[in-house]
């Protein structure tokens, strides 16, 4: 009895394992077709790469250009799937570690850059520039972030004028976890003409920014204060810029 109960206990055990070694190719059957799109697979589940993946998203399709992973094998035996992520496409590029366990999903070492252009597939924003990620922890579910630590780069920013495009300067924001769906940030200049400083909020859905904006020499240049003018209130030579409101729901 007790040798069968070891062959039954090394047969569950076997078999998640058997499943990752299945070839790569297999991967467009076990996933939705209308959330991510794989092409050029080759390796196996537990180690291979894709020469193109596109990823949907409510704004449109995000490309991720090249990926290769790694799933660590104990991990699946735990019901805690930990796979290792490397993607690039042109300038952007990221790298993490990513766990799942039901609808929780948790990244850390996650280092990427991406062109700020790209989040105008999200937010009707005119600028530019490179962003870079850094996070030791971002901890998410359905409804959003759990859990973050960590900083966000914006570097070289541009504001697309219509007289062209016009340099800002480089930023951070750091952010941390203040409490379970509640995150901080602050935001400061690194360098650049235009100086930025304030603090960003995330409370469950609810989003708050207060930021001040101010010339290096005192004095925006005029198209940009114009165009801060409409957002933001007049305050010692510059713009303190107050927004809040509700993230949009998730369907």
């Amino acid at each position: 009895m007790r040798l069968r109960l070891i062959a039954l206990v090394v047969v569950l055990l076997l078999i998640p394992l058997a499943i990752v070694s299945l070839p790569a190719r297999l991967i467009p059957r076990l996933l939705p077709a209308d959330q991510l799109l794989l092409s050029g697979l080759s390796g196996s589940l537990l180690q291979g790469q894709a020469a193109r993946a596109i990823l949907q998203t409510p704004a449109g399709p995000l490309h991720l250009g090249r990926v290769q992973w790694r799933v660590h094998p104990l991990s699946v035996l735990t019901l805690s799937p930990t796979v290792t992520l490397h993607s690039e496409w042109a300038q952007q590029r990221a790298s993490l570690r990513a766990s799942g366990r039901g609808d929780v999903l948790r990244l850390s070492d996650l280092d990427g850059s991406f062109s700020a252009g790209l989040v105008r597939q999200f937010v009707p924003l005119a600028v530019d520039g490179q962003v870079q990620l850094l996070f030791s922890e971002l901890v998410l579910d359905a409804a959003g972030p759990l859990n973050a630590e960590g900083r966000v780069v914006w570097q070289n920013a541009l504001w697309q004028s219509p007289g062209g495009g016009r340099p800002l300067g480089t930023y951070v924001a750091e952010i941390t976890s203040t409490g379970e769906r509640q995150l901080s940030g602050r935001v400061d200049t690194l360098s650049g003409p235009v100086l930025a400083t304030g603090d960003l909020s995330l409370d469950a859905n609810t989003y708050g920014v207060n930021m001040l904006v101010t010339g290096r020499n005192r004095n925006l240049e005029p198209a940009l204060a114009q165009a801060l003018s409409l957002l933001a209130a007049p305050e010692n030579s510059g713009y303190r810029l107050r927004l809040s409101g509700e993230l949009a729901p998730q369907r």
